[in-house]
């Protein structure tokens, strides 16, 4: 082979390499976002004008190398795309061949190699950033072809739900708690009924639907459905197709802002739930959540009925004469001129709103006040609900990084507060808050800095806001640190955790930090 063939091998090696590299990281991105325009259109306005270029240009490909999860679809994408990649190279051979040179050296030393080929680097450089465009196409293909598979099996579902008449229906939605309100449900109903719920992350009318047809049997007497949207009409597509009896709306707040466009419209998108109740439903509803206040006085002539609930503050159902210990909360439950006691494996206060909300559903279904406290005081640690473990050197890790919404940041600092010892918190910024995200991060950084000692923020965006927040207490002595490396962050945190330290990981990206430090800690043990 002469040299100038060994040359051109290299380029094409190279140029395999970098698609390669930008059809993963841009198939992992789409997967990430659901393959979602909206969602995708959110993250670029998250990560700011200086990001998005980089990332077209190819720069955060090359970077991080993200690899997405192996399902068919991001498999047809990436095998079509890197197809296009192939066919690029191919047409650069055919149309732009180099120019022969006699030894290695000369072509290092000689311009004219680089001159003549301009075309041939112009061309596969070019073809190399319109990665991202092909990927994006191939993804609107496969959407296409999705959107006809999910109308078939949604309509299969709701044939399917139509044979089980007496089968009770409980749908839960909110911007935050719904997740731990149906897993605490869930354990109430199940030690009395057959109940099948939905599984983590599976709160899609395409998902739900899937569910329905693998699983729902006429075994089950309760079917729990945790219902997600991003936009209006998501939520009652999903009641379509479950006809739920009882909708449960944990709180509402600037989750998702950057999708739905507005507060209101959030709103209204929650309480397609209420809406789509029957005359003989029943809507549990918090009305110590003021934007679930607003929903409901916007419907006055609803045809379901509704039980309001709250914590310390007087409803239908309330809380009171509340204390909270390290990894339980205990209250008295008020209805009407009954009283009743209570003890909930979870930490945090606001785990004592998402119990009401389960409590009151579970009754509503037959289950007696007293036999529910009982089954309570037997339930131990669920998922999505706020973990504590053994950290390196004594400390405490408590582990919320399911969580990414404003109210449940806020939730676990004042958690956070009243623990003994130092506390650290780790965290990324929240997502898709549109235009509230710099006033909610600055709020953040603000509650941060009147109770940590020590804050390690693992992405850039929206530092700045949590920054001013900090800077608006100036008693606070915090320390700032800021890092996108969680290999880094993780070991700067073994040699500086002490004894006694409460460490919170808040997001995703705090989990990576967490499982390295967990990973350190059993190894040490």
């Amino acid at each position: 082979m002469e040299t100038q063939d060994i040359i051109f091998v290299f380029i094409a090696v190279i140029f395999i390499f970098a698609v390669i590299r930008q059809v993963l990281y841009w198939s992992w991105l789409w997967q990430l976002k659901e393959y979602r325009l909206d969602r995708m259109r959110a993250h670029f306005q998250d990560i700011g004008a200086k990001s998005v270029f980089l990332a077209l240009i190819g720069y955060l490909p090359l970077r991080h190398g993200r690899i997405p999860k192996f399902t068919l679809k991001s498999a047809l994408i990436i095998f079509f795309s890197f197809l296009a990649g192939i066919a690029i190279l191919l047409l650069a051979i055919q149309n732009f061949l180099p120019s022969a040179f006699s030894d290695f050296s000369e072509i290092l030393s000689d311009k004219k190699f680089f001159t003549e080929n301009k075309f041939l680097f112009i061309f596969l450089i070019i073809g190399y950033l319109a990665m991202t465009i092909i990927v994006f196409c191939f993804v609107a293909v496969l959407n296409g072809a999705s959107a006809i598979f999910k109308k078939r099996t949604i309509n299969k579902a709701r044939v399917k739900m139509a044979k089980f008449p007496n089968l009770k229906v409980i749908g839960i939605t909110g911007s935050y708690g719904k997740s731990t309100t149906k897993e605490i449900l869930a354990e109430i109903l199940s030690k009395k009924f057959k109940t099948l719920k939905t599984p983590a992350n599976i709160n899609t009318a395409i998902g739900i639907a899937q569910l329905i047809l693998d699983k729902l049997d006429e075994s089950y007497e309760i079917f729990v459905v945790e219902m997600g949207a991003y936009k209006i009409g998501e939520i009652r597509e999903i009641c379509e197709i479950v006809k739920p009896k009882i909708g449960i709306i944990t709180g509402i707040n600037e989750q998702h802002l950057a999708l739905f466009g507005s507060l209101k419209n959030t709103v209204k998108a929650k309480f397609e739930l209420f809406d789509c109740l029957t005359e003989n439903g029943l809507a549990i509803l918090n009305i110590g959540d003021k934007n679930v206040q607003a929903g409901l006085e916007e419907r006055k002539d609803a045809k379901a009925s509704a039980k309001l609930y709250s914590v310390d503050a007087k409803s239908d159902v309330y809380a009171t004469d509340i204390a909270i210990k390290s990894q339980s909360v205990y209250f008295k439950l008020i209805s009407g001129v009954d009283i009743f006691e209570f003890k909930v494996n979870l930490a945090g206060k606001h785990n004592i709103s998402n119990a009401l909300a389960a409590i009151i559903a579970a009754n509503q279904v037959g289950i007696g006040w007293e036999e529910i406290s009982r089954i309570l005081q037997r339930i131990r640690q669920l998922s999505h609900a706020l973990k504590i473990s053994p950290g390196p050197n004594g400390s405490d890790l408590f582990d919320d990084t399911y969580n990414s919404n404003p109210d449940g940041v806020l939730a676990d600092l004042d958690y956070l507060k009243n623990q003994k010892g130092r506390k650290v918190v780790v965290m990324s910024s929240l997502i898709e808050l549109g235009s509230a995200g710099n006033q909610v991060h600055k709020k953040i950084g603000k509650e941060i800095s009147k109770i940590a000692r020590r804050l390690i923020f693992l992405d850039k965006y929206y530092f700045s806001d949590i920054e001013s927040g900090i800077k608006e207490n100036d008693d606070s002595g915090i320390e700032i640190k800021y890092g996108k490396n969680p290999k880094n962050a993780a070991e700067y945190m073994k040699e500086e955790l002490r004894s006694g330290d409460k460490v919170l990981f808040i997001g995703r990206k705090a989990g990576k930090v967490l499982e390295l430090l967990t990973r350190s800690t059993k190894a040490q043990g």
